[in-house]
This record gives C-alpha cells, sequence and structure tokens, in this order.
C-alpha cells in the first residue's frame, strides 16, 4: 500500500514534471514562433524589395537603351550626307531589326518614310498627327494606341534631326510597351507584385494583371482615379494619393501605405518611380505586404498543431531554423558573388579572393589581364543580346575548362573581363587556345564574325597588396590598345603610362596650340632630277610649342584623326598655303606647285568641297599650283564616295595626288577609277627597287603605265646619288627626299626659291 502510495506520488511528480515541461515548451515555442514569424516577415520585406529593385534596374536599363538606340539611329540620319531613300531606308531598316521597335519612321517635309519609302499607313498618320501637333514644343516621348488590342498603348520616341543640308527632320521609333511585362526578369515579380506603366497624366499603358488585384469596380484606364476607388476614402488616404500623383511630375521616387477595404486588407504598399531617359513615363508596383506575409507563414501555422509532440516540434523547429539560415545565406552570397549575366563569379569575389590566392602560392608568379572583346557592340546589333550574353558565358566557362582552380575569371561589366593567371612558359599557348576556343564557341551559336581579345596585362610584384591598383594598372595597359586595329595585348610599363599623359595632354592642348599658332607649315622641296632645279613642294605640319619644345607628327596626328580634329588643322594648313603663296604672287615672287595633305576625316566631311572652294576663292591661288594629296590607304574605305568627292575637285579645277603609291593592294585599280594628277611611290617601295631587280622592273613599269595615262610620278625617300641613276634610268623625272631638300620653315622655303625681293 505504501509502495503504491508512493508510486502514485512519484507518478504525479513525473506527470507534473512533464507537464511543467509541455507548458515550457509551449511557452519556448510560442516565443520562438513569434521570432520566427517575425524574421519571416522580414525576409518576404527584403525578397519583395529585392525583386522589385531588380524590376525597376530593368526596366530603367530597357528605356535608357531604347532611348540610347534611337539616338545612335537619329544620329546615322543626321550624318549620312545627302539623305535619299536608299540611304534612308538603310538606317530605318537598322532600327527595325532591332529587339525593341515596332516600327520606324523619319518624318520629313510633311512624309512619313519608312524603310519602304513613303508610309501612308494610318499608325503613321496618327503618328506624324501627334509627334507635328506639339509644334515647336515637342515632348520627348507621346503614347498612341496600340493597333494590336485595345486598351493598350505604344510609346513614341522623337529626335529632332539636322541633316548635312540644314534641312530639319524628325526620327521617330514606336516602341511596343506592353512587351515589357513578357520578359523573365519580370516573372517572378508579377507572382506577388502588381507592375504598372502609367503616362505623366496617370493612364495605364500597360500592366501585369495580377489576379490579387482584380475587382469588378476598379476598371477606369486612370491609376490614379483606380488607385482612389481602392483606398478606404479617408482625407489622408487621398492625399497620399495626390503625393504619389506629384512625384510623377516631379520625377521622384515615392512610397505609400494605404488602406483598401475593396480588396479586403489593412494596407497596400505602392512605389512610384518614374523613369530617366523617357519624360511622362513612370514604373508603379504594388503589392499586399501582410498577405503575402501570410501566405509565407504555413509553416510556422502548422507548428502550434503540432506542439503535443514536444521532440517532434522542436525538431521540426530547429529543421526550419536551419533551412531558412541556409537560404537566406545562400541568396546573400548569390547576391554578393554571382555576375547576374555569365553566372560565374563577379568582381566582389574576384577581389576578396586574387590576393588569398596569390598569398597562399606565393611561390608562383601571376599576371592580372583585363580584356574585353573587340567591336562587341557590333555583335549586339547584328546578332542580339540573347547570343551576345552567351559568349559572355562562355568566356567565363572556357576559362575555367582550361586553366586551373588557382586561377579566375570574372566578369567586370558589359564585354570587360579580369582574370588571374598563372604566368608559366605555357601562358602565351593557353590565351591562343583560350581564344579559339571561344571562337569555336562562337561557331557552334552560328556567329561568323571573328571574336578577337584585347588583353592588358600586368605582372603582380611582391610588394603589391592593393587588389584595385593592380587592376587598374592593367586596365591601364588595355587602354593603349584602343586606337590600333592590328595590336590586341600591351604589358603593363612606365612607357605606356607616359604615353597616355601624352596623349592626355595633346588633347587638353590642341585648341590653344592652333588658336596661338603653334602649328607650324614646313615645306620640304620636291626636285627635277633632269633640269636639276626646284619643281614644288610639299606642305607638313610641325608642332612647335611656345616653349620651342617640339610635340612629332606620329605622336598627335593619330590622336587627332581618332578625335576629328585632324579637319580642323587641314583646314588651317590649306589655308596658310594659299594665303602665303598669294602674297609671294602679289610681290613678284616665283611660286611653284605646293601639295596640301587632305586626311581620310576631312574627305568624309559633308562641306568638304565648299570649304575648300571658298579658300581658293578667297585668296585667288591659280588652281594648278596647290595640289590636294590623298593617301592610298584612305581611299579603300567607302570606294565609291571617295570617286565622287575627287571627281567633284577635279570638277573645280583642283590638281589631286595619290600619297604612298604602293603601301596597299588596290592601287592600280584606284588609278583606274580615280581622277589623280601626280603619283607620289612609297618610299618602303622605291627602297626595295634598288636592291631587288623584280622590283626595280615593276618601278619602271609603274612609271611607264602612269606616263601614258597622262600621270605624272614623285618618289618619295630619295637618298643618295645612287637612287637618282636608277631613277633617271627608268624614266622618273620629279623626286622628293633628303638628298635634296630637307623639310623647312614655309618662310625659310620662299626666301630660298620664290626670288621674293
Amino acid at each position: 500500500m505504501k509502495s503504491l502510495a508512493l508510486a502514485f506520488k512519484q507518478s504525479k511528480k513525473l506527470i507534473f514534471c512533464i507537464a511543467a515541461a509541455y507548458i515550457l515548451c509551449v511557452i519556448v515555442c510560442a516565443i520562438h514562433i513569434s521570432d520566427v514569424s517575425k524574421d519571416n516577415a522580414e525576409s518576404v520585406k527584403e525578397a519583395v524589395e529585392g525583386d522589385i529593385s531588380l524590376a525597376v534596374r530593368m526596366t530603367q536599363s530597357i528605356y535608357s537603351d531604347v532611348a540610347d538606340y534611337v539616338k545612335t539611329c537619329a544620329d546615322k540620319v543626321a550624318s549620312a550626307g545627302e539623305i535619299d531613300i536608299n540611304t534612308l531606308s538603310s538606317i530605318l531598316a537598322s532600327a527595325d531589326s532591332s529587339n525593341y521597335f515596332k516600327k520606324t519612321l523619319y518624318i520629313h517635309g510633311g512624309h512619313a518614310y519608312g524603310e519602304d519609302g513613303i508610309d501612308n499607313s494610318e499608325q503613321a498618320k496618327l503618328i506624324m498627327q501627334t509627334i507635328l501637333a506639339d509644334g515647336e514644343m515637342m515632348k520627348r516621348n507621346y503614347f498612341i494606341d496600340s493597333q494590336d488590342a485595345a486598351g493598350q498603348y505604344d510609346l513614341l520616341i522623337p529626335v529632332k534631326v539636322t541633316d548635312a543640308r540644314g534641312d530639319e527632320g524628325i526620327f521617330v521609333a514606336v516602341y511596343d510597351i506592353s512587351e515589357q511585362f513578357k520578359l523573365s526578369t519580370y516573372t517572378a515579380v508579377q507572382e506577388n507584385v502588381q507592375l504598372y506603366m502609367i503616362g505623366g497624366d496617370g493612364i495605364i499603358l500597360a500592366d501585369s494583371k495580377n489576379d490579387s488585384f482584380k475587382d469588378k469596380k476598379l476598371t477606369s484606364s486612370n491609376f490614379f482615379t483606380r488607385l482612389l476607388t481602392m483606398v478606404d476614402g479617408s482625407n489622408s488616404s487621398k492625399t497620399l494619393v495626390q503625393e504619389l500623383r506629384a512625384s510623377i511630375y516631379k520625377k521622384e521616387k515615392h512610397e505609400a501605405v494605404l488602406n483598401s477595404k475593396l480588396l479586403g486588407t489593412d494596407e497596400i504598399y505602392v512605389d512610384t518611380i518614374s523613369i530617366r531617359d523617357a519624360d511622362e513615363l513612370a514604373f508603379i508596383c504594388m503589392y499586399d505586404f501582410k498577405s503575402l506575409a501570410a501566405s509565407k507563414n504555413k509553416t510556422v501555422t502548422r507548428t502550434w498543431f503540432v506542439l503535443g509532440i514536444i521532440l517532434l516540434a522542436t525538431l521540426a523547429a530547429n529543421i526550419f531554423i536551419w533551412n531558412y539560415l541556409r537560404n537566406v545565406t545562400s541568396r546573400i552570397e548569390k547576391m554578393a558573388y554571382v555576375d547576374d549575366v555569365t553566372k560565374g563569379r563577379n568582381l566582389n569575389y574576384f577581389r576578396n579572393e586574387a590576393m588569398n590566392i596569390v598569398k597562399q602560392y606565393s611561390e608562383m608568379p601571376y599576371l592580372i589581364q583585363r580584356f574585353d572583346i573587340s567591336n562587341f557592340r557590333y555583335l549586339n546589333e547584328a546578332y542580339g543580346h540573347i547570343r551576345a550574353d552567351e559568349i559572355l558565358k562562355a568566356c567565363v566557362d572556357i576559362y575555367d575548362e582550361i586553366y586551373s582552380d588557382r586561377e579566375v575569371c570574372v566578369r567586370m561589366s558589359s564585354d570587360q573581363f579580369v582574370t588571374l593567371t598563372i604566368n608559366d612558359t605555357d601562358v602565351d599557348k593557353k590565351r591562343d587556345h583560350y581564344e579559339a576556343k571561344i571562337n569555336e564557341f562562337a561557331r557552334s551559336k552560328g556567329i561568323r564574325y571573328p571574336i578577337r581579345l584585347k588583353f592588358g596585362i600586368y605582372q603582380i610584384r611582391k610588394t603589391d597588396t592593393d587588389i584595385d591598383v593592380i587592376v587598374d594598372r592593367a586596365n591601364v595597359a588595355r587602354k593603349s590598345l584602343a586606337r590600333s586595329k592590328t595590336e590586341f595585348l600591351a604589358v603593363y610599363s612606365d612607357n605606356i603610362v607616359q604615353n597616355m599623359r601624352k596623349t592626355e595632354a595633346i588633347e587638353a592642348d590642341k585648341e590653344k596650340a592652333l588658336q596661338t599658332g603653334e602649328f607650324k607649315v614646313f615645306i620640304q622641296a620636291k626636285w627635277d632630277i633632269i633640269n636639276d632645279c626646284v619643281a614644288g613642294g610639299e606642305a607638313l605640319v610641325r608642332w612647335i610649342k611656345a616653349d620651342g619644345n617640339m610635340v612629332f607628327p606620329d605622336e598627335f596626328i593619330p590622336v587627332f584623326e581618332e578625335n576629328g580634329f585632324i579637319e580642323k588643322v587641314d583646314f588651317y594648313m590649306l589655308e596658310s598655303v594659299c594665303k602665303r603663296m598669294a602674297e609671294v604672287k602679289e610681290a613678284g615672287g616665283t611660286i611653284y606647285p605646293i601639295s596640301v595633305n587632305q586626311s581620310r576625316v576631312l574627305l568624309n566631311n559633308p562641306d568638304y568641297i565648299e570649304k575648300v572652294k571658298s579658300i581658293f576663292e578667297k585668296y585667288d591661288v591659280p588652281r594648278e599650283f596647290v595640289e590636294l594629296e590623298v593617301t592610298e590607304t584612305s581611299l579603300a574605305d567607302n570606294k565609291e564616295h571617295m570617286i565622287g568627292v575627287l571627281n567633284d575637285l577635279k570638277n573645280e579645277k583642283v590638281r589631286l595626288d595619290m600619297d604612298d603609291f604602293g603601301s596597299g593592294y588596290s592601287s592600280l585599280n584606284l588609278l583606274k577609277d580615280m581622277p589623280f594628277d601626280v603619283l607620289k611611290i612609297d618610299r618602303e617601295f622605291f627602297s626595295e627597287s634598288i636592291t631587288s631587280s623584280s622590283s626595280t622592273l615593276i618601278l619602271q613599269k609603274i612609271v611607264e603605265m602612269a606616263s601614258g595615262l597622262g600621270i605624272e610620278v614623285i618618289c618619295e625617300g630619295v637618298e643618295n646619288q645612287q637612287q637618282v641613276d636608277l631613277l633617271k634610268e627608268i624614266g622618273c623625272k620629279r623626286v622628293q627626299g633628303y638628298f635634296y631638300a630637307k623639310p623647312v620653315p614655309m618662310e625659310d622655303y620662299i626666301k630660298k626659291y620664290c626670288k621674293v625681293g
């Protein structure tokens, strides 16, 4: 009996302990579930905001790309010279072939021109009427009803264009707004968030049609009218709606939380974001945070029903927490270290890991390589973004296949990559193999355009500790290749840095140098070797700074050709020569033909012929005493245009010289098609003729052929009597070179040869 009472007493204690443990577990679980609920809500909030941020960036990028592309096409129209139907059709067709536009038009003279000529469609008339109705107050963008479906709109993006003749027109592209929400980027966002694109006046242009935000009363086509229908009608809610509307006009991002009994929720969150590069256009996100949080809380809710099974509930809670933390960590790691295009590692990862690898394997020599894909913009335009992005991804994937796990390649931005590479004896061979494999992959995707990579390389030293400085030095080497079409690899050195600084100094000083007369005209005499007398000269530009230092032509001319400043220098040289020759003639001196170099950039200027005529007419110099000199290589591009320019010059009685004949591969064709008066044999070709009998025979035949065509021949680079004797034998009468005269200042040339009293 006693033992039974003791057992009963012990059982009561056991039950009490179990009950106490159960209650304690319930309290602990309740506290834990409450904490988890809060964490889950924050996670949902972060996820939604992350998705919205991604959608906003994507939207901004789309409309920025669209605006940039329209501007590029408009610039093509403006720089196309005299615009005819074929040129215009080609430009519009290239725009229509993009992934952006339903239609592109050029409005000029009361007509809308499409890629097939004048477009008389109803849509074209509506577009033209919409754009022109605004007169001089033309906005950046307009909207018209889409012809594809009721309640949908198209975005008109107009750009005013002034063509080469000074005529004004409007290039306009039609973008289908409804296509935006079909992109995969918006798929995850639209599951939880209602998206709108609206005009500045609130009209809904496109929406993602989220079922959570549907109601039979929400039929208005105006977003803010629809929003007022959703809210509870209080003054505070109306004020918030007005603030949202005002943010569109102020082009500011704005957030608001509204009560919406109509949709059966306490709160709806509304974000408005104005789109840069697209006036009168805004992106709006709307979501019910509480409903989203509740829908994500099912695991927590179920936990309440299993509290009776203490161990299982505890285990389930632990598993939930572990999975939750693992997912959050994975997401954070992915956001921090994964590139969204290549799906490989990104620059953040490279910054963290590169120097760790170098330190861990300190016995190995490492290189930093910065490279980009030459002419990647062409790949984008010709083959589309999808295949171009596949090439970017392949650059990372193929690197990982070829190189070891102690080497890293990541995409930095656009088509630029950075690698950490072991500098072993096979580094050059691996680099060539790497590029070959990328081209092999490109061909498998139907891309026939050769992929060329431009590498800037920096050898990591033991004293280097700052990864950003190291990467920047490799980038300095890469940038040094920008103007070269034949070089694809550069190693960082002090010379590269000095050259870049020289280029920057040349860019900074060019305008001042032209205004202050630092560009000097030098003349190198041409010689008549039959009569042993001067026969003319060639004008050469020299840059002598105010302090007496000289900037050499091979340093500044390539820079000027790239930035277009060579046009001003060429016209300055031509006008200086004409002005001084007119003065010599007026003073009774003897003048000889002077040739003046004309760059390829200048020949493509639509006003070139008129400017040349105006200079000749201004100084009244006989046309036969000024020759315009064009290099053979500058004629290879756009041959039809060059023939037209040269024929226009001949119609003005201008003498034309072909310089550097023999430096290219199409010389005979050029002679047949182009009206040259003088042929200047390239010094390299002439030098070969002295030592090679076959080259001598070719040179002799060129002289005979030119004479038969009525073209005068001048050989450049004559430096000794042996060369003069050879040229006399083959029938060449005129030469240019140091044997007879070096380039001298124009005034010295005039004093020596022009006999001015």
